[in-house]
């Protein structure tokens, strides 16, 4: 994700799975700070999240890692927490009305 060249622009690439990619890309005023950084705060705060209802690691000489998740499990689990809260967002944004549709001064 980040600002283009243009610093109206903004724009981020998310895995959807089995290979398959969104872009999203957003023009926004008076500039793309502010929407850049709401994004990424969103994603950390989702990660974070991720890794503290993660389970304990087993202690050595534990049994049964069958209890224990998989790194592609975790890993699933961070990538749909984190798509979860973009998308959110993304419905957050286009809730908002768009500039062609406020009242002309």
């Amino acid at each position: 994700m980040g600002v283009g060249r243009d610093v109206h622009s903004f724009a981020f690439v998310m895995d959807t799975g089995s290979q398959h990619f969104q872009c999203h890309a957003f023009w926004c005023e008076p500039n793309a700070g502010h929407v850049s950084e709401s994004v990424q705060a969103a994603c950390v705060l989702r990660y974070q999240k991720c890794l503290v209802a993660r389970p304990p690691p087993q202690r050595a000489g534990s049994s049964s890692s069958s209890s224990s998740p998989s790194a592609d499990s975790v890993t699933r689990r961070v990538t749909t927490s984190v798509k979860r809260g973009v998308l959110s967002l993304i419905d957050t944004l286009k809730t908002k009305k768009q500039p062609s549709e406020l009242p002309q001064q």
